[in-house]
C-alpha cells in the first residue's frame, strides 16, 4: 500500500492470475480434507456435500478461460491435501506443504501464460521486454 492508504493499481488480468489460485485453495482444500475425514455412517451426508462442493469448484477451475493447466493443477493440489490429511502424523504430510506452495505458484503461472496469449498480456506489467534495435 502506498502512503495514501490505497493499493497500487494492477492490471485486472495480473490481479486475477495472482489471487485466483489462492481463492480456489481456500474454498476447496478444507472440503478435500473433510471429504476424507468423515468416514462414519452418521457423517455420510456431510461427506457427500464436501464431494459435491469439490466437484463444482473443480469443474469451475477448468472453465471461464482458465484452461486445462489451471484445472489440472488445482485438482492435483486437492489430491495432495486429501493424502496429507489422511497421513498427517507421517512425514508425507510435512512434504505436502512445500508441494502445495509449488503447486500454487504453478497455477499462477498457468493463468499468467493463458492471459498473456491475448494481446498485451500481464507479462508486460511484470517484466517489460525491450527490443534490442
Amino acid at each position: 500500500m502506498n502512503c495514501e492508504g490505497r493499493a497500487p493499481d494492477l492490471p485486472a488480468e495480473l490481479a486475477r492470475a495472482l489471487v485466483e489460485p489462492i481463492a480456489f485453495a481456500l474454498l476447496t482444500w478444507p472440503a478435500a480434507a473433510l471429504a476424507v475425514h468423515w468416514s462414519t455412517p452418521g457423517e455420510t451426508g456431510w461427506r457427500i456435500a464436501a464431494l459435491i462442493w469439490l466437484a463444482i469448484f473443480h469443474l469451475a477451475a477448468y472453465g471461464r478461460g482458465r484452461g486445462a493447466a489451471f484445472g489440472n493443477t488445482m485438482l492435483l493440489l486437492s489430491g495432495i491435501v486429501a493424502v496429507a490429511w489422511t497421513t498427517f502424523p507421517a512425514a508425507w504430510a510435512f512434504v505436502a506443504f512445500p508441494l502445495l506452495l509449488i503447486g500454487l505458484h504453478g497455477a499462477q503461472r498457468a493463468l499468467l501464460r493463458r492471459s498473456s496469449q491475448g494481446a498485451g498480456g500481464p507479462h508486460e506489467a511484470i517484466d517489460p521486454v525491450e527490443s534490442g534495435d
